[in-house]
């Protein structure tokens, strides 16, 4: 992916998140598996949570576990285990972290976007979080 295509995905990303979430399966599954235990997922959470719960996700370029990262927006005020535990209970393994804005979240999920055979890469809800205060999108709209 070249570096032009590569900041449009991170700008796009640069949003308010809550958590980030690396996530495996217990059994072998494909992407489109994994892609549907993690929408399920999420549906569970927003049944639990009552509200809606948005997420962006990439399936990494890596041929020894097949596992997903995403950054989950409606998570706030939500423990990292909870969050864990109702994957565990859906799909396999999980670590889940408290997103800190600046430290490569939308950088991260961008280097993996590199797969053209993938299909499910990169997946997202329906909705998205609003852009970040003062981000790449706001800098943007002050340019014109």
């Amino acid at each position: 992916m070249d570096d032009f295509l590569r900041n449009a995905w991170v700008a796009f990303a640069d949003r308010v998140w809550h958590h980030f979430a690396t996530l495996t399966a217990k059994f072998p599954m494909t992407q489109a598996e994994l892609t549907r235990a993690f929408r399920a997922y999420a549906r569970n959470l927003e049944r639990w949570l009552q509200r809606r719960v948005d997420y962006y996700g990439v399936f990494p370029e890596n041929d020894r576990v097949l596992h997903l990262h995403a950054l989950l927006h409606g998570t706030a005020g939500v423990t990292t285990g909870e969050l864990e535990s109702r994957w565990r209970r859906i799909a396999g393994n999980a670590r889940v972290k408290c997103y800190r804005q600046g430290i490569g979240g939308p950088e991260y999920l961008a280097e993996h976007l590199r797969r053209r055979d993938n299909a499910n890469n990169p997946f997202f809800s329906n909705h998205l979080p609003a852009p970040r205060p003062n981000g790449h999108f706001a800098q943007d709209s002050r340019a014109s």
